[in-house]
């Protein structure tokens, strides 16, 4: 009888680890926007086509909660089928995080002393949200895109591209050379160590056909030169960037310094020229609190749309809350069209999407479920609860295989929610330490 090979022999134990790698694996959830595919999906996609297929809506709302899908109706748009439109967006994600104040000054009643800095900090906000908007629009193509622009980029020069320079430079220096030898031929002759019956053919030419031929060559070798110097931006009030400031993310402002989106609207209008964007979505915008940020896009879509056709203009959508504007009359004045986002997921159905996260094993083990159905009532949004289930299966295939599965969900969705008093439980403080502790 045959004995199995070595690798027949592993052949199942192999085949196991596959499956069981592959169902982890897809057992993981993204926390990106993701495509809508059920049918409330064509609803969004229709709404979106009609606003952005009349010429007079031209600042689009969609609305809603934080986490209510807005990015996922949009990024479902933008991928359909029967989406014609060029789209780009900007994403100004202001997150809140814990700071911690080492070294500063305490004031006289024992606080510490950052009020300046955060007025400073108030002050410079405006313009380091322009300063970002700028950044996204105007370095979102390539310096051959927008060969005019002003503003600097580092680009890679290819050696096609050093080829046509020098073949430029030479044509440039050839030109102007046999233009100045119509001129002065025994004099360029002698410097060019040329043959003298070139200089005696020359001036044997009427004085017509000489300066003629010369004012041909040299028109067309200046020509040349202020095609590429206009390029380079030498006749132009040159706007330079800080290559180190973009990635600090810094600006240095000054009080009485205008806008920064008015002071690149003829950069902005020649972006929209040259790329044939003709949408643009602005994404947590509304996290800044900065009313005057809204006011100054909507002033700006309105300058492009006048340098552009009236029949092809270019549409702002803005992802915000539903609480943006004070009254109603506010917001239906600033938006052409408002576009509403229903939650996916509310205090109602909840317990069933954190349900349908888990296997069918981990939801038969005793009180597992109904540990899910009262957790999920505090999970805020979806994004949230995506990434509790992807901690468990982390946790669970790593640290708690087969252990108590209440604990560990229970102890991962407060890591979660109350992610600063989690992590004081290693220097034993906290409000769960404290609890935990005195019922042990």
């Amino acid at each position: 009888m045959r004995r199995p090979s070595r690798t027949e022999a592993l052949m199942p134990v192999l085949s196991a680890n596959k499956a069981q790698e592959e169902q982890i694996n897809t057992s993981y959830e993204p926390l990106t926007p993701s495509v809508i595919t059920d049918e409330k999906a064509q609803s969004y996609i229709e709404a979106l086509n009609f606003a952005c297929s009349r010429p007079d809506i031209r600042n689009i709302a969609v609305t809603g909660p934080y986490g209510a899908g807005k990015s996922s109706v949009l990024l479902t748009w933008e991928r359909a089928e029967d989406n014609d439109f060029r789209v780009m967006t900007v994403s100004l994600a202001d997150f809140e995080m814990q700071r911690a104040y080492p070294g500063d000054s305490l004031s006289v009643e024992g606080k510490p002393d950052y009020d300046d800095n955060e007025k400073k900090a108030g002050k410079a906000e405006e313009k380091t949200i322009e300063y970002s908007i700028l950044q996204q629009l105007l370095y979102k193509e390539k310096k051959s895109v927008l060969p005019y622009s002003r503003l600097e980029r580092i680009s890679d020069v290819s050696a096609c591209q050093i080829a046509m320079m020098t073949a430029s430079l030479l044509f440039i220096l050839a030109s102007t050379a046999t233009g100045l030898l119509f001129l002065f031929p025994d004099y360029i002759r002698e410097k060019l160590s040329l043959s003298p019956e070139l200089s005696q053919f020359l001036l044997e030419l009427p004085v017509l056909a000489r300066f003629g031929s010369a004012g041909i060559f040299l028109f067309t070798a200046l020509f040349f030169a202020l095609k590429k110097l206009h390029r380079t931006g030498v006749f132009d009030r040159r706007v330079s960037i800080d290559k180190v400031d973009i990635l600090k993310g810094a600006i240095t402002t000054r009080p009485a310094a205008p806008s920064l989106l008015n002071v690149y609207i003829d950069e902005i209008v020649y972006f929209f020229e040259q790329t044939q964007y003709n949408v643009v979505i602005f994404e947590d915008l509304d996290r800044h609190n900065d009313g005057a940020i809204f006011i100054k896009l909507r002033e700006i879509n309105q300058l492009i749309n006048n340098c552009l056709p009236t029949d092809n203009p270019v549409r702002f959508i803005y992802a915000v809350r539903d609480n943006l504007f004070i009254t109603p009359e506010s917001r239906t004045k600033f938006f052409d069209f408002v576009i509403p986002v229903i939650p996916v997921m509310d205090s109602e159905n909840a317990s069933e999407h954190f349900l349908s996260k888990f296997t069918l094993d981990e939801l038969r083990q005793e009180g597992f479920k109904d540990c899910l159905a009262r957790l999920a009532l505090f999970i805020p949004d979806m994004r949230v609860m995506h990434n509790i289930a992807n901690e468990f299966r982390l946790y669970r295939n790593i640290v708690n295989n087969g252990g108590d599965l209440k604990r560990l969900i229970s102890l991962i969705t407060y890591k979660n929610l109350y992610a600063e008093d989690y992590h004081r439980i290693d220097q034993k403080k906290g409000m769960l330490y404290s609890i935990v502790s005195e019922y042990t």
